[in-house]
């Protein structure tokens, strides 16, 4: 009778620590995920930060509106980020510029692809 007790006991233990395994591996899987989509936005919000330099840049020169691939290092290094700028003339001297920056990582359809997709527009009206 001992025997068929320690038995079921080890058998209940051994599917509760497999449960417990199976949970902390998808927390982990979770927890990477929201690194990765934080990280995403991180690299387009840069992106979109390098277009509006280039679109209105600070000592006053002129404006550069045009499509570009960036390959952020560091932190960033692995991301792709398109940006895209579109520029509309509302009058002489008067531009609106549409930025949009797409930042992707990984390959879509796998547990490792991230994308995030900014836009901002900007003016140089006063």
């Amino acid at each position: 009778m001992a025997l068929i007790s320690a038995i079921f006991l080890i058998v209940v233990l051994a599917a509760l620590g497999l449960y417990a395994v199976r949970i902390g591996g998808s927390e982990q899987q979770t927890a990477n995920a929201s690194l990765l989509n934080s990280r995403a936005a991180a690299a387009a919000l840069s992106g979109l930060e390098y277009a509006s330099y280039k679109a209105a840049p600070a000592g006053g020169g002129p404006a550069v509106c045009g499509n570009q691939t960036l390959n952020p290092g560091g932190a960033l290094a692995g991301f792709t980020v398109t940006v895209t700028c579109q520029q509309l003339q509302v009058a002489a001297g008067q531009d609106v510029f549409k930025l949009t920056a797409t930042a992707r990582f990984g390959v879509y359809g796998r547990p490792n692809y991230a994308a995030r997709t900014l836009t901002r527009t900007l003016s140089n009206i006063p």
